[in-house]
Order: C-alpha cells, then structure tokens, then sequence
C-alpha cells in the first residue's frame, strides 16, 4: 500500500523527467561537439597562410585529407547507417516505421564521430541533420532504462518522446526553443499531436538553459540577434527588392535540388553494391571522400583569406549596417564557390547536415542585393 503513493507520483513526474533529461544530454552533446570543432578549426585556420604560400596550401589541405578520412572510417566501421543527415531516417521512424540499428549506441558514436571529423575537414556542411537523430538516438537509450523501459512497449507514447527529442536536437544546433518546438510540428508526419508541443517546448528550454548555465548560449545561435533593426516600413522600391530575393533564391533552391539529385545518383551508381565487391566499395567511399575534399579544401583556402568561413562570423558580417561595397566582388565570387561546395559536400556518404550552409549563402546573396 506504500508503494501506490510513490508509483502514483512516479507516473506524474515520469515524462517530464526524462525530457529533461533527453534535454540536458543533447545540450552536453552539442556543447561538447563544439568545443572540439572549434579547438580543431583554430589549428586548421594556423595552417593556412597567404594564398602564395604553396607550403602551408599543401599542410592545409593534408589536414583537411586526414580528417575527412577518419571521418569515412568512422561511419564506414562503427555503424555505416549513420552517414547521410538523419531526417530522412527520422521522419520515417517517426511515422511508425522503426530500424533499430537507427537509433543505437553505435550510431551515436559514429554519427558524432563523422560529424566532428567531416567539420574538421572543412566541409561545407551543417550539424542540424545528425543532431536531431543523435538527439533520437538519445532518447531511445533513455527508454531502455528499468525506469522508462515500459515506455518503449507504447509505440505512440515512444513515438511522442522522439518527436520531442528532435526538438531538442534544433536547439542544440542554432540555440533556440522555440525554433526547435516549430521544427518538431513541421517534422512530425502529416498529423500533430498538441499534447506533444508542452514536452517538445520543455525538452527544448531545458537544453537552452543548460547552454545558458555553460555560458554558451549566445554562441551557438545562427546570428547575433542584438542589433538595430529600422521600425520604419519598407519602402516600395524595398518590397520590390525582397521579392527579387525569394524569386532568386526560389530558382537557385530549384538548381541546388537538381544538382544535389545528379549528384545524388552518381554516387550510388559509383557505389552501387549490386556492381562491386565490398572492397571495391571501401575504396571507391575512401577516393570519392578524398577527391571531394580535395576540391573543397582547394576552394576554401584561397577564399579565407577574404570572407571569414565560420557561420556565426559570416552571417553577423552579412548583417554590418557600414557598405560593404568594397567587399561586393569578393562576395559575388563567395556566393557561386559557397553554392558549389555545399553540393558536393552534402552528398557525401557521411553524417552531414545541410541547413547552415544554405542559411550562409543565402545570406551572402541578400547583402549581394542590398549592396547593389
């Protein structure tokens, strides 16, 4: 009889103690995951030195060729499921279709890993993607534990729990809550339970306020959001201007659709299992890996020099209220190589997202229009 008190109890709090605890371990894991790409990136940026120093444009781009190597054998060998951003395995598990090779340890390894490791190589690639399925991934564990096992025996109550973990994963890539609760209802299937956006917006505040006891939490928002916006209306020939823009940007989404498509299909025909043995395969991720980067690094070390490559920097730049008419030729050079390296890189077989990348260029090709 002493024990229905504390089981009534343990069945109030239960939910909200394990999105807490889901919130906490993504903001860790996002933490952690940042400090080592920044320490790595600092070394990598020491490497680089003026554009006619063939010396230092040889170690960069070793450096940039090791790591993406250790990055295809971490997601080759630890768990080859994790390459790839995560959504799509996500948005799949979340309509009730569940592998669960997706959603274990050895998938969080290896999605961090090849994450940590594609970033460190320069890549031009995001961390949105696998965080949300590391975040998952996370979750699951939890629900393995004595205490929340049951959990897993309900699918709807376990599918809930990983719509809320997905919440958590956006805030511990831009820093925001409230962004991660919105992504969770667009990301949810078709229908949405409101039930769910109380625990979403909770797992998400509760990694918002880890950051904040870190001190990180103005760090690893996508821009400083501490600025002097006009409270005037736009005027007329303003509208007309950013109508410009989404028509623009709608053409070129259109193009990079297509290219990453192209590109899409000929990496599978190049890996293509049905046509090769699993050697044959290995070699063919280790040399289209390499020659990819090989691309990439070339492209980036001579553009570092002039347009700051890490996205807080860029896109805070972007936001300058002084002319950056001085710059607008660089910057029309900057938007085409951003544009080309992204595709390349997203199509990778490794764990890479895609939605920071896109954000800096399509915030290079605003202030394009606006300085013109």
């Amino acid at each position: 009889d002493a024990e229905k008190p504390c089981k009534l109890i343990w069945d109030m709090i239960e939910i909200p103690v394990l999105l807490t605890l889901i919130g906490i371990s993504s903001a860790i894991v996002s933490f952690v995951t940042s400090k080592i790409v920044a320490v790595g990136n600092g070394f990598r940026w020491q490497l680089a030195g003026s554009p006619s120093d063939y010396y230092a444009w040889i170690y960069y781009c070793l450096w940039c060729q090791l790591m993406a190597l250790l990055a295809c054998v971490s997601t080759r060998w630890i768990c080859k499921e994790s390459a790839g951003g995560g959504l799509p395995e996500m948005k799949t598990i979340l309509s009730g279709v569940v592998k669960p090779v997706l959603l274990s340890k050895r998938l969080i390894v290896a999605k961090i890993a090849g994450l940590i490791f594609s970033l460190l190589a320069g890549l031009s690639v995001g961390k949105e993607g696998p965080f949300v399925h590391v975040s998952s991934a996370i979750a699951d564990q939890f629900m393995r534990l004595s205490l929340f096992k049951h959990l897993r025996t309900q699918d709807a109550k376990r599918l809930e729990v990983l719509a809320c973990a997905c919440a958590s994963g956006v805030s511990g890539s831009f820093g925001t809550a409230f962004g991660g609760v919105l992504f969770s209802i667009e990301f949810t299937a078709s229908a949405y339970s409101v039930r769910t956006l109380p625990k979403a917006f909770l797992t998400s505040a509760v990694a918002m306020i880890v950051f904040f006891l870190l001190g990180v939490s103005d760090q690893l928002s996508l821009f400083n959001a501490n600025r002097n916006v006009s409270q005037w209306l736009p005027y007329a020939h303003e509208m007309a201007s950013f109508v410009l823009i989404g028509f623009v940007c709608g053409l070129l989404g259109v193009l990079f659709v297509y290219i990453v498509e192209y590109l899409t299909n000929f990496r599978n025909w190049l890996l293509d299992k049905r046509r090769h043995s699993q050697d044959e395969l290995d070699l063919r991720r280790v040399l289209l890996v390499a020659a990819v980067t090989l691309v990439v690094s070339v492209m980036m070390y001579f553009e570092m020099a002039s347009i700051p490559e890490v996205p807080r920097v860029l896109i805070d730049y972007m936001f300058e209220q002084d002319s950056l008419q001085a710059l607008l030729p660089k910057l029309m050079l900057y938007f085409p190589y951003k544009f080309a390296v992204t595709a390349l890189s997203v199509t990778l077989p490794l764990p890479v997202g895609l939605f920071t990348p896109v954000f800096m260029t399509g915030s290079v090709l605003g202030r394009i229009i606006g300085e013109t």
